[in-house]
């Protein structure tokens, strides 16, 4: 299925690129998504990473359908995820208030506004998971000003947020899997 440069291809999808035996990314045309996207990726794409399925060679088929489905839903999910950090700003004040007196600069008791939300984290990948459901599991990694170490992350299905946290949250498979089998995760 891969081919001489190291490329497998999907109906309705960019090239995938290998970049490991059991690693792939894929720049995915994101145009609403690229906006809160990390400056050095391709203009208007956000990178996609997926792993490969054990043995097979290729990602798992739920990681491609899911890329399929956030193309087709970028603007609804960038509204989302704008409202999700603009939520969220209480619950990070919480967990950072390590930073001492930097804690209202990053994160202002009364809030962000939207331009305010877009320059304080950037989005730097999308993380499919392989967890079946009506839509599908999806977490967000970004890179954010208060916390350069530990960063942001959302775990999303669809256009909902199921949970938020540094940025190792959107890469935690087991958080898709308790939000499918309606556990709690937190």
């Amino acid at each position: 299925m891969v081919d001489d440069e190291g490329t497998l291809t999907f109906d309705g999808l960019p090239p995938l690129r290998e970049i490991s035996w059991d690693e792939w990314l894929v720049a995915l045309p994101l145009p609403a998504l690229a906006s809160l996207a990390a400056d050095g990726q391709p203009p208007g794409t956000v990178e996609a990473y997926l792993s490969d399925l054990p043995g097979k060679g290729h990602p798992d088929p739920l990681m491609i359908e899911g890329c399929r489905w956030i193309l087709n839903h970028d603007a609804e999910i960038e509204r989302a995820v704008l409202t999700a950090i603009l939520g969220d700003i209480d619950n990070l004040r919480a967990a950072n208030d390590w930073l001492g007196e930097e804690l209202d600069l990053w994160l202002p008791a009364d809030g962000w506004d939207e331009p305010r939300a877009r320059s304080a984290v950037s989005l730097t990948q999308i993380v499919p998971h392989a967890q079946p459901a009506a839509q599908p599991y999806y977490g967000l990694i970004f890179s954010a000003g208060w916390d350069e170490e530990h960063g942001y992350g959302l775990i999303m299905m669809g256009t909902e947020i199921v949970r938020s946290g540094g940025a190792d949250t959107a890469v935690l498979a087991w958080i898709a899997k308790d939000h499918a089998e309606a556990k709690p995760v937190g």
